[in-house]
């Protein structure tokens, strides 16, 4: 008995040790975290300790929640100081477990008897499953967090082995929601010949053409139609959807057939071919086959691949006979698919001819490739993986076969190395790569006969926004040779001429496959390259963009001068003019994702050289497009500034300019870092030599990101006087893009401070500024993301939700990893406001991992923020306490002095603690926070937390003072526009009016707010409570 007893005394023992421990945390620990975690689970042990009988049930449970909240409390106090994305979900999920426990333990039910409620099954599963939870949480906490500390007992371990997570998987499907897959085509028609290949499964995008086909056929007795186009523009697939057609079915029953040309060289093989296939015996002659065909019922003929025999120029005649032949022949209809433009002569093809097949829209390319994948069809990243391979049938299907296993992201990247390499299942063949099928078009005589063709179809890779006709004879120097060769290319369907443009393109494949197999050779490399170094002279550098003619023509080259500038820049003798005109495109140059790869090779070349300043120069131009570390930015930016200061036998103005602009850099570098007062140092230091060598353009735009420091830092006033200088000076030397990011950030002043109408104005101008010169550039988004946010608060959810998915297409098209972040945030903010929480939680949760990724220190902070701010709208109080108190530890455990973060944390924590009931806490937070909030002029965040201040006073039952505060917070937002926060407050205040008719009154104009506001969950409680208020004084 003793021995038993022994035996059972060493776990309490333990556990024991184990609550001690978790004690010491809870009340000395200054991590949030681990501090959360182990209060929570001491006071999950103090009221099960009260409950009135003690179960194996309960002690079990209570003794994991102990161990858990040791092993994590302890492991979390030697974590970095920078929590990923992974520990701040999962600390969250297991705090939300731990207080459901806790909720479930001083529920009405438990207190009254624990053991007496046990003894029922349900109550007993209802236990059981708390603890299956804590196992879930737990598990998935070290499968994602990676503790290596973490050390559990053997059976806690096994519990926890065997669980997944949602979330995580909801997460990774942040811009993408799952969608039901696109249903399979419809079974073969109940007339279809077994002889027939299968009716095609996945279809999309051609059912006009394929009802002018079959009404083609349909209409007579006889008809020919030949289906012409690009190598995999999906010619033979259209041709069996036609065969499968119900009406073709009808007309011609089982007297359809296909027979396939891929192999048929010759005139004789294809005569052999089609004996072959209507089992004739013996010798094969053209009149035995058309004896068998001949017939008194309509029959159909598919030729597929027809080029083959047709495209050997000693068959041509002799095919054209065999095809005249079976022409002739009464009820025979036939249909070819061919590659390239040209029909066979000497057949009487049905008029109008079918017009060679395009590539698919956009949106049928998109059902084609989620009817193949499994990717969802809100992926941000599908529409420009899409794009990448211009929607060409073959590519998107052999993408889709490949998005099975990878997501779009990844094949996106994986385009970016592998382009045309990555688009084959894995055999040769026309049908499954799509380097085959460009290359049987290659291998035309017709082309051979063109030598030109071939160079303008190598000029053409490089040249992916196409080019006239005119502009194609002044890069080749030739001005005769050239019609030919367009007109060769077209013939095989190699190129074509988009109607609008007048612009010869090749499609996206055929220019990989040429860049690949058939590269442009160096002579002619040169020569295209001199014509757009020229081009990239014609950048103003003034800013003015007063030439418009120059503007339009380099606006429709961008991408051409870009990929034209790559090829230069990967060869080993890049020349330096390459480089310059790299840095000539000024802003232009974050118009492309091509930026992304041409900025390093001009980089590394310029390093080749040994142009230090040039290096320089190159690095500069790329940190808009980069996501480096801040801390580390900074050390490269102050070396580059070290070894400028270095360099010797340089020209004095560019040298200059060249520091300028590195301490440009290191001015928004400090203020990520929130080192303001460093970053306005540099910003003017930058300044003074701008202007001294006049550089107005970079003059105004330093001042324009002075400005944005200074708002970081509290400094309102200089803020304005700071924009005001720099607007004086585009309107002194004309500098619109300059003016255009002026008044964006004026506009974000304003919306700031809730002045939407000016908000509005500002965003307007700029996008008229803008648009017409750089058109989808970081600062288009920039102006979309801030507009969208002005949207939110206004209460326009549908039209900022508009705005912010365009935000995200853009940024996605840029390959701008921190806009995507940004606007996913955004996105996770507008979920909120619409009232679906969960949906919110998981964007942003999204957001705040890739500002991880991007070790983005404030924008972390203020995600996270947003975060605790779900938590609490979810009712998870500790959780949300313990994520904004993580705000705080972080933003100034890594010394950033600004207080717009840590005041946006304050003023939640503030509601927090009043939900759990930590008054004083409550009103030391909303104190700060509205002095921090006073003193940057934001209205819209003052006014929350008076209205905080307010709620503190109800729940001490202080009415009057606390109808004050409600008060004074309509009178702040009275004329903002913020629907919604009106709206709450009208609500709040029918709370403290005396009069039940004022009640109403404030009520009934809650409900219109809140209808504005299109928030309808808003607008049925203020519905219900008014009715309530009227049944209540009808009983009076």
């Amino acid at each position: 008995m003793a021995a038993s007893q022994g035996r059972e005394e060493r776990p309490r023992t333990s556990m024991t040790s184990v609550l001690r421990a978790l004690k010491s945390i809870a009340a000395t620990s200054s991590l949030p975290y681990p501090q959360a975690i182990a209060s929570s689970a001491v006071l999950i042990y103090e009221e099960a300790d009260n409950q009135r009988s003690k179960s194996d049930d309960l002690r079990r449970l209570v003794e994991k929640v102990l161990e858990i909240g040791w092993n994590i409390a302890s492991a979390l106090v030697d974590t970095d100081s920078h929590p990923s994305e992974a520990l701040v979900r999962n600390v969250g999920q297991l705090l939300s477990t731990l207080q459901s426990i806790l909720d479930d333990l001083r529920s009405p039910s438990s207190r009254g008897g624990f053991s007496r409620l046990l003894g029922a099954g349900f109550d007993v599963i209802r236990v059981r499953k708390l603890e299956d939870d804590l196992d879930r949480a737990m598990s998935i906490f070290l499968k994602q967090t990676q503790l290596a500390n973490v050390a559990l007992s053997g059976s806690l371990s096994h519990a926890t082995a065997h669980h997944q997570d949602e979330f995580e998987a909801a997460i990774l499907q942040i811009y993408q929601e799952q969608a039901a897959q696109s249903n399979a085509q419809a079974n073969h028609d109940a007339n279809g010949d077994a002889t027939l290949p299968p009716e095609p499964q996945h279809l999309f995008g051609r059912s006009t053409i394929i009802a002018t086909i079959v009404g083609q056929l349909c209409a007579s007795d006889q008809a020919h139609v030949a289906v012409v186009g690009a190598p995999g523009i999906g010619k033979t697939t259209v041709a069996l959807a036609v065969l499968y057609d119900g009406e073709v079915a009808s007309v011609y029953g089982r007297n359809r057939h296909l027979i396939s040309c891929e192999t048929v060289p010759t005139a004789e093989n294809l005569q052999a071919t089609l004996g072959d296939y209507f089992d004739l015996k013996g010798n094969i002659s053209m009149p035995r086959i058309i004896a068998r065909l001949k017939g008194p019922n309509p029959t159909l003929l598919v030729l597929d691949n027809f080029e083959t025999p047709w495209e050997p120029t000693a068959e041509r005649v002799k095919v054209e006979e065999i095809l005249s032949a079976l022409a002739d022949i009464p009820n025979l209809s036939i249909l070819i698919t061919i590659r390239g433009a040209e029909r066979p002569a000497g057949i009487a093809w049905k008029r109008p001819f079918v017009a060679p097949l395009p590539a698919l829209q956009p949106d049928a390319a998109k059902q084609l490739f989620l009817s193949l994948s499994d990717a969802p069809e809100d992926d941000i990243y599908l529409s420009k993986l899409l794009e990448e391979v211009d929607y060409v049938p073959l590519a998107v299907t052999l993408m889709g076969n490949v998005a099975q296993h990878t997501d779009c992201k990844a094949l996106l990247d994986e385009w970016t190395q592998q382009k045309i390499g990555m688009l084959t299942r894995g055999f040769d063949g026309r049908l499954s790569s799509v380097e085959v099928s460009i290359q049987v078009s290659l291998s035309s005589q017709r082309l051979a006969k063109a030598p030109l063709a071939v160079k303008v179809l190598q000029v053409l890779s490089l040249l992916p926004d196409g080019v006239t006709t005119v502009d194609l004879s002044r890069i080749l120097r030739d001005e005769t040779g050239i019609a030919p060769a367009i007109s060769t290319l077209r013939q095989v369907a190699l190129s074509y001429m988009e109607p609008i443009s007048n612009r010869i393109r090749a499609l996206s494949p055929i220019r990989e496959y040429m860049q690949k197999h058939k590269p442009i050779p160096g002579e002619d490399l040169a020569i295209l390259q001199d014509y757009f170094f020229r081009l990239t002279k014609t950048v103003d550098e003034s800013g003015t963009f007063d030439n418009k003619e120059n503007l339009s023509a380099l606006r429709s080259q961008t991408t051409n001068i870009f990929t034209v500038l790559l090829a230069a820049l990967q060869r080993a003798d890049a020349p330096t003019e390459a480089i310059l005109s790299v840095l000539r495109m000024g802003d232009f140059i974050y118009t492309s994702s091509l930026s992304r790869q041409l900025l390093p090779l001009a980089t590394a070349a310029a390093k080749n050289l040994g142009d230090r300043r040039l290096e320089i120069d190159c690095i500069n131009t790329g940190y808009r497009l980069y996501h480096q570390d801040a801390s580390i930015g900074l050390k490269d930016a102050e070396d580059r500034l070290a070894i400028l200061d270095a360099l010797e036998d340089v020209d004095e103005r560019s040298l200059a300019l060249s520091k300028a602009r590195t301490m440009k850099i290191l001015a928004d570098c400090a203020r990520r870092l929130g080192q303001f007062d460093s970053a306005i140092e540099y910003s003017k230091r930058a300044i003074a030599i701008y202007s001294a060598h006049d550089d107005y353009r970079h003059h105004a735009d330093t001042l324009r990101t002075l400005a944005w420091t200074q708002l970081y830092s509290a400094e309102p006033h200089e803020v304005m006087q700071t924009l005001q200088e720099a607007l004086s000076l585009t309107d002194q030397h004309d500098m619109p893009l300059i003016r255009s990011a002026l008044y964006s950030r004026l506009a974000q002043i304003y919306a700031s401070r809730c002045l939407f109408p000016l908000a509005e104005e500002y965003f307007r101008k700029a996008e008229q500024l803008q648009a017409p010169i750089t058109g989808e550039s970081q600062d288009y988004v920039t102006n979309l993301y801030s507009w969208g946010e002005v949207l939110r608060y206004q209460g326009s959810l549908a039209e900022a939700h508009r705005v912010l998915l365009l935000a995200e297409r853009v940024s996605v098209k840029l390959g701008h990893e921190g806009w995507v972040a940004t606007v996913t945030e955004a996105l996770g903010s507008l979920a909120m406001a619409g009232g679906d929480a969960e949906k919110g939680k998981i964007y942003l949760h999204a957001a705040f991992r890739q500002y991880a990724k991007l070790k983005w220190i404030i924008q972390q902070a203020k995600c996270l923020t947003e975060i605790g701010d779900v938590e609490y709208t979810l009712g998870n109080y500790s959780t949300a306490w313990a994520h904004l108190c993580e705000v705080r530890r972080v933003y100034r455990g890594d010394g950033h002095l600004g207080v717009m973060v840590d005041a946006e944390a304050l003023a939640k924590m503030g509601n927090v603690a009043l939900k759990l009931e930590k008054l004083d806490d409550a009103r030391n937070c909303f104190i700060v926070a509205s002095l921090v909030f006073r003193k940057i002029s934001d209205r819209v965040a003052l006014s929350s937390s008076i209205q905080g201040l307010g709620d503190l006073f109800l729940q001490q039952q202080e009415s009057s003072v606390s109808k004050a505060c409600y008060e004074a917070t309509l009178d702040l937002i009275k004329y903002t526009g913020v629907r919604k926060k009106i709206a709450e407050c009208l609500m709040r205040l029918a709370d403290v009016q005396e009069d039940r008719n004022d009640a109403r009154r404030d009520l009934e104009k809650a409900c219109l707010w809140f209808k504005r506001a299109e928030d309808p969950i808003g607008e049925a409680k203020c519905t219900a409570r008014i009715d309530e208020l009227i049944a209540t004084t009808e009983d009076i």
